[in-house]
């Protein structure tokens, strides 16, 4: 499992951090030694969120993990959770 943290730190201030997101990726098992298949969950964390727990879900598949890396696949587990929201 790879796991992403968001961060707010006030100021700068790393004793007043606090997460407001997760980004946890899965591989699912069906993968090959070249392709991975992933299933990803997006959680926001209060104060940004009422409530707590999953936000978005999304699947990644034939991912090629030979070649790219894991902000290759961060990308696309966004892209598929969150789309082109911020196209604007």
């Amino acid at each position: 499992m790879i796991r992403v943290t968001i961060e707010l730190l006030p100021w700068g201030n790393q004793q007043r951090k606090r997460t407001i997101g997760v980004v946890d990726i899965f591989i699912n098992g069906t993968a090959t030694h070249e392709t991975g298949n992933y299933n990803a969950t997006l959680s926001k964390e209060p104060p940004i969120a009422k409530t707590r727990g999953v936000w978005k879900r999304g699947r990644v598949e034939g991912f090629p993990r030979l070649k790219y890396g894991p902000y290759d696949l961060l990308y696309r587990v966004l892209k598929v959770c969150v789309g082109k929201r911020n196209d604007s």
